[in-house]
């Protein structure tokens, strides 16, 4: 019987450490503080907590998770707030702090780290709601069910990255809610003081408000990559360091148009432009994609009249560019190169056209075309023409001859919005050699032509799901094996 039982405590402290009982509720500051410096990866809310202290720091050698439970933390006095020093993650209830001066985060992130918002509504009443403090590379991912916002007189999100990397993923809601007029901040702001990197990446879904300010303000180097989602502001994105990449989303420009100035205190007042740029150093700005609006400027702005803009390099492939003044306002002092190989453009001028790169042109709706591309047909069409039809039956020949003939009549002068035109008569003639059906076999695979993939133009072959590794399902089935085990040598045991 003793062996049993010292076998049975064995095999049970084998399960423990398999499936990791490491959790513990917390229904206080206090309670929280030691759950977070001690060794359970997880501390539970079992009720709503408010803090008078400077901070709570989430400090330790293991990833952390504080699971709200749908309750909240509120700090009543606090600088820092949750002052985060390791990898944890936030989920599922409020964080936020009451009172505090201007510049007082809910959350700090420092030395590192890596904060994992998920469900979560991370609210500043005065100053940030989250704050990217100026030591170690930190990174914070904002979920699609997250709200960080800041109602006070400061960003929801600021960055200062000295001699580091800040990086800032946003899928979720990112807001400004400051109702003055006088100071105007943005949804995310990236320090003018900052000797460091601070990348702003938007997601799809993501929802970027500066309301009385700018949506993103980017005074650090570092680049701000837009995805998709949406971006508004009085300005919608202002930048005087790094580089802008716009491959998709929307970005919004609602403010007056006006001179863009900033005060010593960083208050920043709109110019209406959706993109607006002044660069103190070598800027690179890539536009893919997206739908760029003013309501009452600009869609892109660099009014600069100085030796700034020489800074600048821009390129255009594609996007919409929609402004109330026009699509484009860019001073210089010398002659830019030609940057502009497509997109659609409102109120454009004599200027602008510069701007294209020789062999495009505009269209009267704005659109920004070159020649269209008839090499992949004329290649398909010689493939055609060459083949000996007296193979095949009459049926599938006399249906490669019709898509051999709608390919000699397209128009050759067609410009690249009429590419996919082009492009399908090119399917439709591999489409018709691949159906060919010989007379002596019946088979449908012609005999001089190469076998190819029968598709639409537009038809989407979806990419296979990769295997994902589910952790918790691994834990269960290591305990499963080892209980197993543990009632077979117990019967070995008994019957001994």
């Amino acid at each position: 019987m003793k062996k049993i039982k010292l076998f049975v405590f064995t095999i049970c402290a084998i399960l423990i450490s398999v499936i990791g009982v490491n959790a513990q509720e917390v229904s206080n500051d206090t309670d929280l503080q030691s759950c977070l410096r001690s060794s359970d990866s997880v501390c539970t809310l079992s009720g709503n907590i408010t803090s008078s202290s400077n901070f709570i720091s989430v400090s330790s050698n293991i990833a952390k998770t504080i699971d709200f439970a749908n309750h909240n933390i509120t700090f009543s006095n606090s600088t820092f707030g949750l002052l985060v020093y390791t990898n944890v993650t936030l989920k599922n209830g409020t964080l936020e702090s009451s009172t505090g001066a201007t510049d007082t985060a809910p959350l700090t992130i420092a030395n590192g780290s890596t904060v994992n918002l998920e469900s979560m509504n991370v609210h500043g009443s005065n100053g940030y709601a989250i704050n990217l403090f100026n030591a170690g590379n930190n990174t914070v991912n904002v979920d699609k069910n997250t709200v960080v916002t800041s109602d006070g007189n400061n960003a929801a999100i600021y960055a200062m990255g000295n001699g580091n990397t800040n990086t800032i993923n946003v899928y979720g809601q990112v807001k400004n809610n400051c109702t003055s007029t006088e100071k105007e901040f943005a949804a995310i702001n990236s320090s003018w003081q900052s000797t460091g990197i601070v990348n702003i990446n938007i997601y799809d879904g993501a929802i970027v408000d500066g309301k009385n300010g700018p949506g993103i303000l980017q005074m650090s180097n570092g680049t701000i990559t837009i995805e998709s989602g949406s971006i508004t502001g009085k300005t919608g994105i202002v930048m005087t360091k790094g580089n802008l990449v716009v491959n998709g989303g929307n970005i919004t420009g609602t403010g007056e148009d006006q001179i863009f100035t900033a005060s010593s205190e960083g208050h920043v007042y709109d110019n209406g432009a959706a993109v607006y740029v002044e660069p103190t150093a070598a800027m690179d700005v890539n536009i893919t994609g997206g739908d760029l609006v003013s309501e009452n400027s600009y869609a892109f702005s660099a009014p600069a009249t100085n030796a700034a803009n020489d800074n600048l390099t821009i390129s255009i492939s594609d996007g919409k560019f929609t402004g109330n003044k026009g699509a484009l306002e860019i001073k210089e002092e010398k002659t830019r190169d030609p940057f502009i190989t497509g997109g659609q453009f409102s109120g454009m001028n004599s200027t602008h056209k510069d701007y294209l790169v020789p062999g495009y042109e505009y269209l009267d709706n704005g659109l920004v075309v070159t020649e269209a591309d008839y090499s992949g047909l004329d290649k398909s069409l010689s493939e055609a023409k060459g083949i000996d039809k007296s193979k095949y039956t009459e049926e599938s020949v006399k249906k490669l001859e019709e898509a051999i003939k709608a390919a000699e009549a397209v128009d050759r002068d067609l410009k690249s919005d009429k590419q996919s035109t082009i492009d399908a008569l090119k399917q439709a003639l591999i489409n018709a050699m691949a159906l060919l059906v010989e007379k002596s076999s019946g088979s449908n695979k012609p005999s001089t032509i190469p076998e190819q993939n029968i598709t639409t133009p537009d038809q989407n072959i979806e990419e296979p799901t990769p295997n994902t590794y589910d952790a918790g399902s691994t834990y269960v089935g290591l305990a499963t094996i080892a209980l197993g085990t543990a009632l077979i040598s117990i019967r070995k045991l008994r019957n001994n």
